[in-house]
């Protein structure tokens, strides 16, 4: 057993926390380390506190620096979350693994000795982030948290200001036949935030807030959702909203959709100064989103408004919201969206301090069975009629409008995309197509210039396997890994001695259950689909006995692995048989016998899985699309 000491350099949260992890999973390893006040051992701090040179130029960017010969060195970074990422970087190249969120998902080498390790390592970009969406317990969040720096993502986004939605659609149970609904109100799901917030501040991630909801919180119209209700609102907050064919009103009742009056003075000064206030209450934030309303075809039709584009009006606010901020010397970033109306760029405003915002590109209409690689000539973009646009469709026109708008701004940007919305799994069953697709996506983003990713997602995207996350993570860290790379190792390292096998049959279930089909790009009904789905069953049937024979492995971490894989053969064997009936076209068979013995039996694991998918948002996403065929999924109540 070797004695180690370990010393935090400064009394920073970060530090301190970054030392005490170290001391934990040293321990865990089978050797004797402690933490120090002498300055001896391994001495964990920032740069300048360990006299260390630093090239970083902006003050986001990561580094990692690991210099340890003979358990004593430095294990540093140009700031406190670069220490704690170089800390977990370490831990790795002593083989500890972080394969998915909570302490089943990391395997720890046991009776294994402090490495000698030299690294000084910058990521390939500067954002990388998960967007919180789907349905999740605090439990669930706090766990994503925690395992965040340990495979390098560096933010975190929480995107509406209580998180109600999330909260509720995890603790109403409400398409769980097993569980009573668990009570959920606003003033829970604030102190959930706040607990969230106290965790990704202890670990100085970047965090980013807000997105939605500017348009009704400031009219006192509560933003805690995509669900529709019934209000009753006076005539002084009516005269604030968008007028939409002929009528104010809150758009399909849903307040986050709902545009206000941008072209009216007083409309625009409630919304930037609430803004502007809540960034000065809560300046634990680095990037506040500010975006407008959700969907599209909604803004404001008054004779004011249609003077100009939605993004002029947008570029205004902006402006009105950075002179604000200016005054107050607030440096927090804004973060703004370009999707739907939002693709045109502004016509007669320009954004006057760049420095203040990053631009923030949400592909949303892209088809994720094929990567995001522009291929040919960017088309011209098409013309802005109000309230009568098309989503953009494919990679060129989508890029086209990216274009447009860097041709104007020259600040950051970044990509909020929707691989992993729901799940993944309305995109593809298996996963490993998917992850072959976001890698090569994350390179291509690079070469347009952009910083980084958001990934707007369901926070627990690990079952069959945590491949997509890994690769989410490792792209992102180092663009030149090859797919091929990052996935012979995560399966390896996740199945040891059958990782080739596991990756084998991973790859082709992805296939079998085609992605194109389950998106719903090809027709329904199609006899050959349905002859592949056929032979679906038979051919897990062969895998059967290899993931029998290792769940009992020895390690804890890798057993947990082996158990999700044959839940997910049994629940794939049942989602074959679904999908040949639709492909047959039995859809009533498929509502009434099959859809539900399905959707059962997945819940019958909840309490198995609970951490590593989201069974409740992909029922609600699944049963709209393959049962009630709706491509286009919209969550209204």
């Amino acid at each position: 057993m070797r004695k180690i000491t370990v010393t935090p350099m400064t009394s920073h949260e970060t530090i301190r926390f970054a030392a005490e992890e170290l001391v934990r999973y040293l321990n865990a390893m089978g050797n004797a380390a402690t933490l120090s006040s002498r300055g001896d051992g391994i001495l964990i701090g920032e740069y300048d506190t360990l006299g260390l040179d630093s090239s970083i130029n902006h003050p986001l960017d990561d580094e990692v620096y690991i210099d340890i010969q003979e358990s004593k060195g430095k294990i540093s970074g140009p700031h406190p979350r670069s220490v704690l990422f170089s800390v977990y970087r370490y831990l790795t190249e002593c083989g500890c693994r972080f394969l998915h969120p909570t302490s089943n998902g990391e395997k720890i080498p046991i009776a294994a000795a402090p490495m000698d390790c030299s690294i000084k390592e910058r990521p390939s970009y500067r954002y990388r982030s998960i967007s919180l969406e789907g349905a999740s317990s605090i439990g669930n969040l706090l766990d994503l948290i925690d395992w965040l720096p340990k495979v390098g993502l560096n933010s975190y986004h929480t995107q509406l200001k209580d998180g109600f939605t999330f909260f509720e659609r995890w603790y109403s149970h409400k398409m769980n036949p097993y569980k009573e609904a668990e009570p959920i109100d606003l003033p829970t799901a604030t102190q959930y935030m706040q607990e969230l917030t106290v965790e990704i501040k202890k670990r100085d991630l970047i965090y980013q807030a807000m997105g939605h909801g500017w348009t009704c919180e400031p009219f006192a119209i509560n933003g805690l959702g995509w669900d529709s209700v019934e209000l009753n609102l006076p005539d002084e907050t009516m005269q604030y909203l968008a007028m939409v064919q002929g009528k104010r009103q809150v758009w399909r009742n849903i307040p986050v959709n709902t545009n206000a009056c941008y072209s009216n003075p007083e409309a625009r000064s409630q919304i930037v100064q609430f803004v502007a206030d809540y960034s000065a209450e809560n300046p634990e934030i680095d990037l506040l989103h500010f975006w407008l309303g959700d969907d599209l075809n909604n803004y404001c039709e008054c004779d004011n408004c249609a003077k100009y584009q939605p993004s002029d009006w947008y570029v205004m606010m902006l402006n009105e919201l950075d002179e604000i901020l200016t005054k107050r010397n607030n440096p927090v970033k804004i973060v703004f969206l370009m999707f739907y109306e939002l693709l045109w760029p502004p016509v007669h405003e320009r954004i006057g301090n760049p420095e203040r915002f990053i631009l923030l590109f949400a592909p949303v209409s892209l088809d994720y069975t094929k990567p995001f690689k522009v291929t040919k000539e960017l088309p011209p973009l098409s013309e802005f009629r109000l309230n009568n646009i098309i989503e953009a469709h494919g990679v060129e026109q989508n890029v086209a409008y990216y274009q447009a708008w860097k041709n104007i701004f020259s600040g950051d940007s970044f990509v909020y995309t929707y691989h992993f919305m729901t799940t993944g799994w309305e995109k593809d069953l298996a996963g490993y197509h998917l992850a072959k697709v976001l890698h090569q996506d994350i390179r291509e983003f690079g070469k347009l210039g952009l910083t980084g990713v958001n990934s707007c997602q369901s926070q627990r995207v690990f079952f069959p396997t945590g491949l997509g996350m890994t690769v989410y993570a490792r792209t992102l860290w180092n663009d030149r890994l090859e797919f091929e790379e990052i996935s012979n190792r995560y399966f390896e390292e996740a199945y040891p001695g059958y990782g080739v096998a596991v990756e084998a049959f991973i790859a082709s279930l992805s296939s079998k259950f085609d992605p194109v089909y389950v998106q719903m790009e090809v027709p329904r009904v199609d006899e050959a689909a349905a002859q592949r789905f056929e032979e679906i069953p038979a051919y897990i049937d062969t895998f059967i006995p290899v993931i029998t024979k290792n769940l009992n492995h020895h390690d804890p971490a890798v057993r947990t692995n082996w158990r999700h894989l044959y839940i997910y053969s049994l629940l794939m064997k049942k989602c074959a048989v679904m999908f040949q009936s639709i492909a047959l076209g039995q859809q009533e068979r498929v509502k009434q016998e099959l859809w539900p013995d399905f959707i059962q039996t997945f819940f019958e694991y909840e309490d198995v899985l609970y951490h590593v998918f989201d069974i409740e948002w992909f029922a609600k996403r699944f049963k709209s699309m393959q049962v009630d065929g709706n491509k286009h999924f919209v969550n209204y109540e």
